[in-house]
């Protein structure tokens, strides 16, 4: 398994025909003018690529929010089935993992942790800033 895209973004679609993946509002900082304040909604878009040894098994796909120190502010957890893949050959899946009301107490730095099968893929950014 590889992920191709991971973006966190206001708005994702996947479209049918063709599996285009349309992300819209790709962001890493959210600024506000007081805290806490909530983000209403947020979408992670994925775009992953599957190999033959990936083929006809089931995956688990974690995405949590940590602040710089660890602290978990938010978790999605979710399974993944695959298909058989023929040798020599890759498929390609979309995933969207959205979240919503993410409630930030105070200006910090987050990541956004990717996790396959336990173990961590990517790490995004994603910084809460205050604004004047």
């Amino acid at each position: 398994m590889r992920i191709l895209i991971a973006a966190l973004a206001d708005h994702a679609s996947v479209s049918q025909p063709g599996n285009k993946l349309n992300v819209n509002g790709v962001f890493d900082t959210i600024g506000a003018k007081a805290f806490p304040m909530v983000l209403p909604t947020a979408v992670l878009a994925l775009r992953i690529q599957f190999e033959y040894e990936d083929r006809k098994s089931n995956h688990s796909l974690d995405v949590i929010i940590v602040t710089q120190d660890g602290k978990e502010l938010a978790k999605i957890e979710g399974q993944v089935t695959t298909t058989e893949i023929p040798p020599g050959q890759r498929l390609v899946a979309n995933q969207l993992m959205v979240f919503q009301q993410l409630t930030f107490q105070a200006p910090d730095r987050f990541s956004i942790v990717i996790r396959w099968d336990g173990e961590e893929k990517q790490r995004l950014p994603l910084d809460v800033v205050k604004v004047a």
